[in-house]
């Protein structure tokens, strides 16, 4: 991209109090928009920061590693509010370096143990200590700047902003968001006349929401993301609407997570955006989400069940023609194709309980298959494939479709399976298009979700695919019919959970998902609630934090609503008053219910992400100059990411004889199985070699290979020299791999040694082929009589081998450090 952005003010899955935004996304975000670094700033912590630096280095983008700290103006022992009534406020701290860094790591960790109070704060005297390798901006309008503009104090606050600029020495920017409503815009405009003024560096941050959560339409659950224009949205009042105008664009603000009990799922909304929520009684009411109680009740509406008719001619192809309501024939497709005539095969037809019952068996186990030509390939027929014991299965779905569509199916049956199949090129494309071609695309017939006795269905699906236990489950890999029986089931008064998980398999891993509910149990004891319109559950978590990415928004015809794992108004941002939003925006806003008919509107503007032009344009718009844009990529500059953790790194000494086509691991792996089959002059036995591979695994997880194969080649040089050496002590003894490469003498399989003593990934420490004093000694060039203390332990520096010399085996230029 000619022209970058650098997002400055993005939280994580580490900002306190669960976040969403995954550390693994974030490089990947900002290398697709072209910008050259992203910043980190979660909330009074820094625990991301390695995890997040590791993402970055493997996009090739820079990181930034902040903080968002919980800044007070009193002492940070002080357990009162402020003048102001508030107990702490925001400040955005970045990292330019490794001092500023290790600085963050103070802050933090001060803060949890000297300033807690409602949260982890820091005060001037931390800041003014520790403020060194640090870059600081004004954040957001939880600023204590921001709460001094707001109550008409600008005065105090570019006092408070030549404060903070000579703690940081002038390494203080101010920051600008992108909020459309008017206290935003008081701030920007306040903040803008005392950057000019005081010539203060500006830095834009954005507003953003979490992607990734599904919605329910009657196509199956989409992603909020892939929402659509003319996407046919599941509304509260139990039936689908369209989506008038889908919008997108990026967030910064407050968030709030909701999870449901007795349930893995969670649902994050902005601040402002209304719950569809019912109290113990079932009284309805919306409520924005920064007011909803953990003690209030999350709604999934029931659809409207009702006698249902399948238009059996929409699901035919073009080549089939009805010729009466009960006739039709099928046209030659080509010149070796023939015409075939189906008598009393009806054109529309009631759901009833034989219908739905074949039908959820075809779901569960039935496919189409086709018949191939040089010209086309057409479905020709179906089958249902079922297990030896389903007999009575058989010959009930061979009935049904007699007595349905006047075609004799035909029962095969083998030694372990049963299949019904039909040569009948009608039946095959209405199954398939009720419900769904192959295992990924599998749904429930939309006119099976209104009918009237949904259980039937479902008993013959879960019959067929699913597990009968206490609480019955059903594997699909279609993450369609998975919501789609998520709906069902509250449509018949059931609340019930979807989860993810991939399975392995032999070409690798697949996506699987898990629908589970408790049959036959009243709802009240299994903590849901269900009434007439829909089925109701409390919450177990309500969890608040700042965000800072996409966000999606859609208006939804008439209803105004869509359900995720529960009923949410119209999707919008926390600017309340942006002008994407119509007076029913507003009307949620003050509290009012959903029967003042007023709704979202987004006329015809079109947003899209935080790209550079984006942003640049909605700035020149509210009259922040391109400073604000350019500056953040200034701040970029002045990070000097590849400081972050040099302290910390492996500075170990690499082994510097490794053959040209190996890696330390592979060639260590090499050195260990000649070794091992040198102890036994012949190939080892299984279980040695199964320990060898364990053990080899591991010290390549823990970057060890160089420290085995130098010690390895110390213990060489010894023998060599004929330096007195013993059969090794401590921990080191319980490895084979010490034992294959003859740095010990002891066969930790024979006498039961735990290599796990050795080393264990669950347990970090530095290996120490030297103790401090010989390292002093070497470098130095005094040791002319070499007492060497060879620590085979990585973990424990107890574990030696004693090396004696009165000459140094090692020439200067052969050290290998």
């Amino acid at each position: 991209m000619q022209n970058p952005f650098v997002h400055l003010h993005v939280h994580t899955e580490y900002s306190l109090l669960d976040g969403i935004n995954k550390v693994e996304r974030l490089p990947k975000r900002a290398a697709a928009l072209g910008s050259p670094a992203v910043a980190i700033t979660d909330h009074g912590n820094v625990s991301g920061s390695y995890r997040f630096w590791k993402e970055c280095k493997k996009q090739n983008v820079k990181p930034i590693i902040g903080m968002e700290a919980y800044y007070t103006i009193q002492d940070r022992t002080v357990r009162e509010k402020d003048d102001y009534e508030q107990s702490y406020y925001h400040l955005i701290l970045l990292a330019l370096n490794n001092t500023g860094l290790h600085n963050l790591y103070k802050l933090s960790t001060f803060a949890y143990t000297e300033g807690m109070y409602r949260k982890p704060r820091i005060d001037d005297d931390l800041l003014s200590r520790y403020s060194e390798g640090i870059a600081a901006t004004t954040a957001c309008l939880g600023s204590r700047v921001s709460k001094l503009i707001l109550n008409n104090d600008t005065p105090k606050a570019e006092k408070l902003i030549d404060h903070h600029r000579a703690i940081f020495n002038n390494r203080f920017l101010v920051e600008l968001q992108l909020h459309a409503d008017p206290e935003q815009q008081i701030i920007n405009k306040e903040l803008l006349k005392i950057a000019n003024r005081k010539d203060i560096p500006i830095v834009l941050t954005n507003d953003c929401l979490t992607p990734n959560q599904y919605i329910m339409t009657e196509q199956g659950a989409k992603l909020v993301q892939d929402i659509s224009k003319g996407d046919m949205v599941l509304t509260h009042k139990g039936r689908y609407r369209p989506v008038v105008v889908p919008v997108s664009r990026e967030y910064s603000g407050k968030i709030y997570t909701f999870e449901i009990k007795q349930s893995k799922k969670k649902v994050t909304l902005t601040e402002e955006h209304p719950v569809y929520i019912c109290d113990s009684d079932g009284n309805t009411f919306w409520k924005k989400a920064k007011d909803v109680l953990i003690t209030d009740f999350v709604t999934f509406p029931r659809q409207k069940l009702s006698d249902s008719f399948i238009d059996v001619a929409f699901y035919m192809p073009d080549f089939v023609e009805f010729l009466d309501s009960t006739t039709v024939i099928k046209n030659k497709r080509h010149q070796k194709d023939r015409a075939v005539r189906y008598d009393h095969f009806p054109s529309r037809i009631e759901v009833d309980d034989d219908l739905a019952w074949l039908l959820g068996w075809f779901t569960a186990e039935g496919s189409t298959w086709e018949e191939r030509s040089n010209n086309s390939s057409i479905r020709n027929g179906f089958n249902f494939a079922l297990s030896s014991s389903e007999k009575d299965i058989a010959q009930k779905i061979v009935r049904i479709i007699k007595n349905k569509f006047n075609y004799e199916a035909k029962i095969n049956y083998f030694d372990n399976w049963t299949e019904v199949r039909g040569n009948h090129i009608c039946i095959a494309y209405l199954l398939s298009g009720l419900c769904g071609i192959g295992s990924k695309s599998k749904k429930i017939p939309n006119e099976i979700k209104t009918f009237k006795r949904p259980h039937v269905y479902l008993q013959a699906l879960f019959e067929g695919n699913g597990t009968n236990t206490r609480t019955t489950q059903l594997a699909t890999a279609s993450i369609s019919l998975a919501y789609d029986v998520k709906q069902l089931l509250a449509s018949d008064g059931y609340w019930s959970n979807v989860s993810h998980i991939k399975r392995k398999c032999q070409t690798g891993y697949f996506d699987q998902y898990l629908i589970s509910y408790t049959p036959n149990i009243i709802p009240s004891r299994m903590k849901w609630k269900c009434f007439e319109d829909f089925i109701a559950r409390p919450l177990s978590k309500i969890t608040v934090e700042e965000y800072a990415g996409p966000v999606y928004n859609f208006e939804v015809e008439e209803d105004n609503t869509y359900v995720t794992e529960f009923t949410v108004h119209n999707c919008h941002y926390q600017d309340e008053h942006d002008k994407f939003f119509h007076e029913a925006a507003l009307c949620m806003q003050t509290k009012t219910t959903l029967s003042n008919p007023k709704r979202f509107t987004f006329g015809d503007i079109v947003v899209h992400v935080a790209e550079h032009d984006w942003m640049w344009d909605t700035a020149r718009q509210q009259g922040i100059p391109y400073d604000a844009i350019s500056n953040t990529v200034s701040v970029a500059d002045m990070v000097d990411s590849d400081d972050y953790f040099t302290d910390r790194m492996n500075r170990y000494p690499k082994y510097q004889d490794l053959p040209e086509e190996y890696t330390s691991a592979s060639y260590l792996e090499l050195e260990a199985q000649h070794g091992l089959f040198e102890r036994f002059g012949g190939i080892p036995p299984l279980n040695y070699r199964a320990r060898l591979k364990e053990e080899l695994d591991t010290i390549k997880r823990m970057g060890f290979s160089d420290y085995m194969l130098i010690v390895s080649q110390f213990m060489s040089g010894a023998r060599t020299k004929g330096v007195l050496n013993g059969p090794g002590r401590g921990s080191a003894a319980g490895s084979l791999v010490a034992y294959s490469l003859k740095i010990t003498e002891v066969d930790p399989i024979k006498y039961g040694l735990l290599f796990e003593r050795f080393l264990n990934i669950g347990r970090g420490a530095k290996p120490l082929i030297f103790d401090k004093n010989q390292i002093d000694l070497i470098n130095s060039q005094k040791l002319t009589t070499a007492h060497v203390h060879t620590c085979s332990n990585p973990n424990h520096s107890h574990g030696h081998n004693h090396i004696t010399n009165h000459e140094n085996y090692y020439e200067d230029d052969e050290l290998p450090f």
